[in-house]
């Protein structure tokens, strides 16, 4: 009996999915006024 259930990287569209996912939570966060303070100095992930 095999486990057909993805996984959350899969479910997420593996390393694609999850740059985009990120791409969008930063730009998010850099034109929140409240957030980008917190997160200023941060790098994105290359």
């Amino acid at each position: 009996m095999t486990d057909e259930t993805p996984t959350i990287y899969v479910w997420g569209g593996e390393r694609a999915g999850f740059e985009r996912w990120l791409n969008t939570f930063y730009d998010l966060v850099e034109g929140d006024e409240l957030l980008s303070p917190v997160f200023e100095g941060c790098q994105r992930p290359a």
